[in-house]
């Protein structure tokens, strides 16, 4: 059955608990994080897979037997690799589920004890290894069979988001109307040891990035999605359902639907409609504007430019190599970033939107090899103004889209420690805060991933009578794991991905090199923290020092980590 509609509840994590994972993660990577652990190695059960928009590093898999859109207590879980592969990574032939598998290992293992007919294994969260940002939205794939004793290999891509609703003929004509055949379903699209199917990518981007801005549109007008108990972390399934159906029943090329704003409109309202029956079955009363018809045009018309800007930075004649892909993907990326933090009056969307679209070429391929390096920025790209001027000369464009020169790789970081803090002590009397934490890295100098342990302090709305806001913390140790991301020779990288656990939730984020800055006369090394459409930036006075003896309690950690606002 096809719905939204969801009955049972989902342990949420505590208030302390996000608050804490606030404080190390600036949030955490998705939504809708869950209690409990992966599949743990008692299931008997394992089944591989790779999630790919581009390939999703430490994205959450999981099996939903019910088909309702969100991951219920009793559905097995893992999470992906750096490579985007849960369960067996053929790159490196490791078995996340082999009986002697690590701890570390063992979080990429998916395993199920039971059999299932028609389920649907979906992902969501992680990062996106094409663009280094944070992945928005959800994919899925259906599966007819499920079953235990068996291998179940499954690819998860936004073509197989497309066809999940859809039954076997329906899907095979889908396809042929998209001039795609079944073997493209289980096409790994962006792989890094070949030549990128640019046809595939493009279509997928198109796909998935206009599902993005609808369904966040969709998230910022119902506010219980993904944050109250029982119900999916966004609407993106159910856009897909709807936009499947258009386009089985429109004679338009792909293009032409997706650039259609009436269209889009319709599935969007199609799928609010959905979300409006969840609110009822839950009793949530529906916002203000719920009967504002209006409320999509924005979004609609911002969408409907995707396909024609897809078109100009990954277009279907040219072959690319990945590192040429990851441009045009990561501009593209930025205009999505741009739309979906859009506010009242910023016309910066349509600079956007134009100059990928009309701008000169050479211009526009400037900006695209810019954005092709280890130093790309994308969230930077995506604060630009997009001023005529911006993109004129090489440098000028090298200005708008990289890391600055002070912004080093992280390499050798185990046996390392990091302490961060944000610098801002709120206000007194009852607003002060004092946000600190200290990561320490486990592992050789050589190791490019491994486990670390932090202390984490979170103290945010407190007043300076010592009482704390709700949620807070004067220091809390938690476990997880890091490895650098996306990197050519794999020793060295701007990024860190970050998956903790704490009170039993899992929790990922990625961590950002993002050059120096001065404060009272005290050079401090800036780190940037994303979170999907938002990120923040912390700062290190000291950056990397070894690690001496490792806390052993929060107890410890509230010693190492004092007061800074003297409460």
């Amino acid at each position: 059955m096809n719905s939204l509609i969801f009955s049972k509840s989902v342990n949420l994590p505590t208030k302390l608990s996000v608050a804490i994972t606030i404080a190390m993660l600036s949030a955490c990577g998705g939504s809708g994080q869950d209690e409990g652990v992966a599949a743990t190695q008692a299931q008997k059960q394992s089944f591989a897979g790779l999630a790919i928009d581009g390939h999703l590093a430490r994205a959450k898999v999981y099996i939903d037997s019910d088909n309702n859109g969100t991951r219920d207590a009793w559905e097995p879980y893992a999470f992906t690799d750096n490579d985007g592969y849960y369960s067996f990574n053929p790159n490196t032939l490791k078995d996340y589920c082999a009986d002697n598998a690590s701890k570390e290992d063992a979080q990429y293992c998916l395993r199920t004890e039971r059999s299932y007919d028609n389920a649907v294994i979906r992902t969501e969260g992680g990062y996106d290894a094409l663009t280094g940002e944070p992945f928005a939205g959800q994919m899925s794939r259906r599966l007819n069979s499920v079953t235990a004793g068996s291998n179940n290999a499954s690819l998860v891509s936004p073509l197989t988001s497309l066809t999940a609703s859809l039954s076997e003929d329906e899907t095979a004509a889908l396809l042929k109307k998209l001039d795609l055949k079944k073997s493209d379903l289980d096409s790994d699209y962006a792989n890094s040891s070949g030549e990128v199917n640019n046809k595939l990518l493009n279509i997928a981007l198109k796909l998935h990035k206009s599902v993005t801005l609808l369904s966040d549109r969709l998230g910022d007008n119902y506010a219980a999605l993904g944050n109250e108990a029982g119900t999916p972390a966004d609407a993106s399934f159910k856009i897909y359902e709807h936009l499947a159906n258009e386009i089985k029943a429109s004679d338009k090329p792909l293009d032409e639907i997706l650039a259609d704003t009436s269209l889009l409109k319709r599935v969007a309202q199609q799928t609010e409609n959905d979300v409006k029956a969840l609110y009822d079955f839950k009793k949530i009363a529906l916002p203000e504007n719920a009967s504002d018809t209006t409320k999509f045009d924005r979004v609609v018309d911002s969408a409907s430019n995707l396909p024609a800007v897809v078109n100009e930075l990954i277009p279907n004649d040219k072959t690319f190599t990945l590192q040429e892909a990851q441009g045009g993907a990561r501009a593209l990326e930025a205009l999505v970033i741009k739309s979906i933090k859009e506010g009242p009056n910023d016309a910066t969307v349509d600079a956007a939107i134009d100059f990928l679209r009309n701008g000169s070429d050479d211009a526009r391929q400037n900006l695209v090899d810019s954005l092709s390096g280890d130093k790309a920025d994308v969230s930077l790209l995506a604060d630009n103004s997009f001023a005529a001027d911006n993109f004129v000369t090489p440098e000028n464009t090298a200005t708008a889209t990289q890391l600055p020169a002070t912004a080093t790789t992280f390499s050798g970081i185990g046996g390392n420690q990091l302490r961060v803090a944000d610098t801002d002590a709120g206000q007194a009397p009852n607003k002060l805060r004092d946000i600190e934490f200290e990561v320490y890295f486990n592992g050789d100098a050589q190791a490019t991933s491994g486990s670390l342990n932090a202390c984490a302090k979170y103290v945010k709305d407190a007043k300076a009578d010592g009482t704390l806001g709700k949620g807070n913390s004067r220091g809390e140790l938690i476990g997880g794991y890091w490895s650098l991301m996306n990197t050519d020779d794999k020793k060295s990288s701007y990024s860190i991905l970050l998956t903790f656990s704490f009170l039993g939730a899992n929790y990922q984020a990625i961590m950002k090199s993002a050059g120096t800055t001065d404060i009272n006369g005290v050079t401090y090394q800036q780190l940037r923290f994303d979170n999907n459409d938002d990120y923040r930036i912390w700062n290190s006075e000291k950056g990397m020092q070894l690690t001496g003896n490792l806390p052993a309690s929060s107890a410890e950690c509230q010693t190492r980590l004092p007061s800074r606002i003297g409460i």
